[in-house]
């Protein structure tokens, strides 16, 4: 009996190519970090931080606050480096 294709001919393909996935799905299933939209108070950055690695967005502002506080205020600056930086949820 023999086979039509042999072990050398078996070409590795990704899981994309096989299914034709589009660039902007691909990217839909990837993990991001985005800013929040329905999760937001200010700028939704503790939003998307607290939805990128699953927890809890109040946690989240609560270390935010105190690491603020204890920090002579520098987590403002942070806040606000993150917001200009972080795209936002709806732009992918």
């Amino acid at each position: 009996m023999k086979f039509a294709a042999t072990i050398s001919d078996v070409r590795y393909v990704k899981i994309s190519e096989m299914f034709n996935v589009t660039k902007k799905e691909k990217i839909m299933t990837e993990k991001r970090l985005v800013r929040t939209v329905r999760d937001k108070w200010i700028g939704g950055v503790c939003g998307g931080i607290a939805k990128y690695f699953g927890w809890d967005s109040a946690v989240v502002r609560l270390i935010y606050v105190f690491l603020t506080l204890f920090t002579a205020f520098s987590g403002v600056l942070a806040y606000i480096i993150l917001w200009i930086v972080m795209p936002r949820e709806d732009d992918f």
